[in-house]
């Protein structure tokens, strides 16, 4: 069945079907596939794999699904009546429903009816409103918190410990600092939304744990924050306080990042990525494998063509290529790929 959206967790990852369906597959320890309480063992030969699904499973009682995301042990789903659905991990409130108790099956977050797009961190869950307004709820916060002088937002993205929002093409983000994730030329910590230095026609965000990445109308990428591994994709590896370009990206369609990877779809189908890369993917401008375990600049990953849409987990990814099919790619000990298997391919 073709595949709509695809979405990323820690460990797991979810699908949005042509029939707006939700199907999950990977590590499902914590509920974050919802597809019900799961036997202990599942045939699976280690203890770690404990409520692991190797296959995409569907969520149960899940319809009309317009959106999917997921966190790092949480998945969540937009409605197309605007209410949102969350399932998983529950210990910071992420889920929304006013309790921490962890749920193997979607509930609903209380009082959002409105929603017209989600963006989850590792703890952490916001929603944008039809009104432009934000609402965010996790990390403590049982139930959704509307954030403070927002009130035109079109975009809003989630890291491990900030977030961001995009209004009017300008870009403000708020939370933890210290590698200038935030980009407002600091490292000081915001409780406020507070402006990214010269950044404009801003149409897309993705937040890894400490770093930022702007997608602009023109299809080109600007990052900033952590980049020790290169994340910021300008060819060092230091840390950023202001938005940098991305060495020679043009053309991109698509933008993800999670942990210190960042990864970009370009128009072509070719997925770039640049940062700390846990598994032996990439290529150089010749075909041949990176050798490293990070790379400075944007490098093609190798054999995924025709790509509309990546998503980012620990240790693992998945492509939706613009036919419908997807394809997983690095770790697969918990099932990440979605092919029956818990064996890791060789690259």
């Amino acid at each position: 069945m073709t595949v709509l959206r695809v979405a990323a967790g820690r460990a797991h990852a979810c699908a949005l079907m042509v029939d707006r369906t939700v199907r999950c597959w990977g590590h499902g320890a914590h509920g974050q596939l919802g597809v019900g309480a799961l036997p202990l063992t599942m045939g699976n030969p280690k203890p770690l794999r404990i409520g692991s699904l190797s296959v995409p499973t569907t969520v149960v009682g899940l319809s009309d699904v317009v959106q999917i995301a997921c966190g790092g042990e949480h998945s969540c789903a937009l409605r197309t009546n605007g209410t949102v659905a969350c399932w998983g991990s529950n210990l910071h409130g992420e889920l929304g429903d006013g309790t921490t108790s962890s749920r193997v099956s979607p509930v609903f977050v209380q009082g959002l009816d409105r929603a017209t797009q989600i963006a989850l961190g590792d703890t952490r869950s916001c929603a944008r409103l039809a009104d432009g307004t934000v609402r965010c709820w996790g990390s403590g916060a049982l139930v959704p918190q509307a954030v403070p002088e927002v009130t035109s937002a079109t975009s809003v993205a989630v890291g491990a410990s900030h977030a961001c929002v995009v209004e009017s093409g300008a870009v403000r983000c708020w939370g933890e600092n210290g590698d200038g994730q935030l980009g407002d030329g600091t490292t000081e910590t915001r409780e406020l939304p507070t402006r990214v230095s010269g950044l404009s026609d801003v149409v897309q965000l993705a937040l890894g744990d400490h770093h930022s990445c702007a997608r602009l109308e023109d299809g080109t990428v600007r990052c900033w924050g952590c980049g020790e591994w290169g994340q910021v994709g300008d060819g060092a590896k230091v840390s950023r306080l202001v938005p940098r370009a991305v060495n020679g990206l043009v053309g991109a369609i698509d933008l993800a990042a999670r942990n210190e990877l960042t990864a970009a779809s370009r128009h072509d189908g070719v997925v770039l990525m640049w940062g700390r890369v846990p598994f032996g993917a990439l290529r150089d401008e010749l075909g041949r494998s990176v050798p490293h375990d990070y790379v400075a600049v944007p490098s093609p990953l190798g054999d995924y063509p025709n790509i509309v849409e990546v998503a980012l987990g620990h240790a693992f990814g998945c492509a939706r290529s613009i036919h419908g099919d997807m394809r997983c790619f690095g770790d697969n000990d918990f099932g990440q790929h979605g092919n029956g298997t818990f064996v890791t391919p060789a690259f």
